[in-house]
């Protein structure tokens, strides 16, 4: 839902326990100070401050590092727990999002490993990872990790829907894909789609060899590309497998370091196919229900070629670039280095250093500039567009604090909301005005910013 993708918890018969809550503690003493003098800085320097009030901890839970995650949506938090103490069992439980009840919690999920998705009352789990050792051609060794199956289970009862075998592709329009890998975990052996909600498979195909895949997103969800290490590249149907179209496309040949790749994106109905050879870099614009090529562009040095809100993004010597996705033409360039990520409508988030610890809010379109960050971080609703978006920035007075500013998206400013116990980096997730935050202190904490 949110910026930061976490996950869940379980538990079968037993009774669901209240949330822990947590006890006021002198260092909280300290930041509730702190709140009080920022807010009387802004009550003195703003001639018509906003009415606000201190962030509120509605409730918490315990969260352990590592195999612990977490996922809000819609009225719930659900929270993946590996348990406390020797031979706890793997719990998934679904919290009310207000006020910490647990609402179910289920047992038996020992073998998941995160949230896939939670969308139209399914919460799917990718289950039974597995972990090969490979060789390169120079005798060195390597790693690869997969899951093997999936798990859908009911949002507001916890109750399986199914589990199959196939690790969680993607989802979209009511259906799920499924992929099974080789043993080598190198090639997918066979693809499924079945239903969201019944798990019954709508189309199946085996053997075709495939390396990469990649589906369509957003609103059409209607189309599976496929490439073999050959590049013969096929478009499916996601509904029903028909082949739309296939073409041998020109293809780097794989090679044992990222000195030589070939990736595939989709946006709608285009095919975006970037080959790179050491520093060199080529993007090639195909229409997916043809694969007839539309445009071409190449760049050296290759920082990466991606979708951005209204635009392709290219990272190079030139910084960032803006590309017309239908055309081609480049629409802006910024200097510097980092990345861009879609915030909402035609805002961007960029990197303006190759570290990314500094950050603005641009307008996608035109590439200008509208709100200097600074280091905070910002979190915002993925699927829900009218969502507040919140600034998140390290305090250093008092320390082991984070300050919480909500961003006004149709003027690009930011206004204090106070702050909260010090949190993990990109470990928030944005409900209207709550935040759904795993903190520095082990816990899953709600907060109501109150404004």
């Amino acid at each position: 839902m949110a910026v930061i993708e976490l996950g869940l918890v379980t538990g079968d018969d037993e009774e669901p326990r209240a949330p822990a809550r947590r006890r006021v503690r002198p260092g909280d003493i300290r930041i509730l100070a702190a709140v009080v003098a920022v807010l009387c800085v802004v009550a003195v320097t703003g001639s018509e401050p906003p009415e606000s009030h201190a962030p509120v901890t509605l409730w918490s839970v315990p969260l352990q590092g590592g195999s612990d995650s977490f996922a809000s949506e819609g009225s719930n938090v659900y929270v993946l727990s590996s348990g406390e103490g020797y031979g706890a069992q793997r719990s998934l439980t679904a919290y009310d999002l207000r006020n910490g009840t647990a609402r179910w919690s289920v047992q038996g999920v020992d073998d998941a490993t995160w949230i896939g998705s939670v969308t139209d009352g399914v919460l799917t789990l990718p289950a039974a990872g597995t972990t090969v050792e490979y060789e390169n051609s120079d005798g060195s060794k390597g790693l690869r990790e997969y899951t093997r199956d999936t798990i859908a289970l009911d949002t507001a009862t916890g109750q399986e829907l199914w589990r199959l075998r196939g690790e969680f592709f993607s989802s979209g329009g009511g259906r799920v894909l499924l992929g099974e890998w080789n043993s080598e975990g190198s090639t997918v052996s066979s693809l499924r789609v079945v239903g969201l909600r019944d798990g019954v498979t709508a189309w199946r195909r085996t053997g075709s060899g495939a390396q990469s895949w990649v589906t369509t997103n957003g609103v059409l969800s209607d189309r599976l590309v496929t490439a073999t290490a050959e590049g013969l590249v096929e478009v499916l149907d996601f509904a029903d497998g028909h082949v739309v179209a296939t073409q041998r496309l020109p293809w780097q040949p794989a090679a044992d370091s990222s000195e030589q790749t070939t990736e595939l994106s989709v946006e709608e109905h285009t095919l975006y196919l970037r080959t790179v050879d050491g520093d060199r870099g080529r993007v090639v614009a195909y229409d997916t229900e043809t694969l007839r090529e539309l445009w071409r562009l190449d760049s050296r040095p290759f920082g990466g070629f991606y979708a951005c809100g209204p635009v392709m993004c290219l990272n190079d010597d030139n910084g960032i670039s803006g590309y017309d996705p239908v055309t081609g033409q480049l629409r802006w360039q910024r200097p510097g280095g980092g990345y861009a990520f879609p915030l909402y409508d035609d805002r961007l988030v960029v990197d303006e250093d190759q570290d990314g610890s500094r950050h603005s809010v641009i307008d996608g379109r035109t590439g200008a500039t509208l709100t200097d960050l600074g280091t905070a971080t910002l979190v915002w609703s993925y699927t829900d567009g009218s969502d507040q978006v919140y600034a998140l920035t390290r305090t250093t007075q008092p320390p082991g604090a984070t300050a919480v500013s909500a961003l006004d998206k149709r003027t690009g400013t930011l206004a204090m909301r106070g702050l909260i116990p010090q949190v993990q980096d990109y470990g928030c997730q944005a409900a209207e005005k709550l935040l759904v935050c795993a903190t520095n202190n082990a816990q899953l904490s709600v907060t109501d910013l109150a404004f």
